[in-house]
């Protein structure tokens, strides 16, 4: 009877969560909060810096890559914070370059109560090289030729509160 009860035991203990290849990876985003929200720029009392390289496929040609470079620095007088990030991503014929600007105010609402505002200028270069394709059909129309060069402004606002 004891040997069925450490049995029993084990089973509820098991973790119940399994995580799997076929779930996203963890991206850039994960190591730098201030990257989706910009309230989260520096909250803390001391500056950070970060680089990223991630290059999926390890041992194909042209493998998608993604580079980033970030940089969070608070204003403690000021009580606001500053931060930038570079970052290039390409998945050929596809590259994305992205620069981003970030701001955050904090209201000190008491001893350790902070609501934080913050804004986030960012500007993305997408390029499109078709001489980078690869396919069956190369007569196929919806190919295209040349490179298609585009730029996209993006603003963001988000909100921080801590207790």
């Amino acid at each position: 009877m004891k040997n069925n009860s450490h049995l029993f035991l084990l089973l509820i203990c098991l973790p119940i969560g399994l995580f799997a290849q076929q779930l996203p990876d963890a991206s850039i985003f994960a190591s730098g909060q201030y990257l989706c929200n910009p309230a989260m720029t520096a909250p803390w009392i001391q500056m950070d810096a970060q680089a990223i390289y991630s290059k999926q496929w390890a041992g194909f040609e042209n493998a998608p890559q993604t580079v980033s470079a970030g940089i969070q620095y608070p204003l403690l007088r000021q009580n606001s914070s500053i931060g930038a990030q570079l970052m290039q991503d390409q998945t050929l014929p596809l590259k994305k370059t992205g620069r981003s600007l970030m701001y955050a105010y904090q209201l000190r609402l008491g001893r350790y109560s902070r609501l934080a505002i913050g804004l986030t200028a960012n500007m993305s270069q997408y390029r499109f090289d078709a001489n980078e394709l690869r396919a069956n059909d190369l007569d196929d129309l919806l190919l295209g030729e040349g490179v298609g060069n585009t730029y996209h402004p993006n603003f963001a606002f988000g909100l921080f509160f801590t207790d």
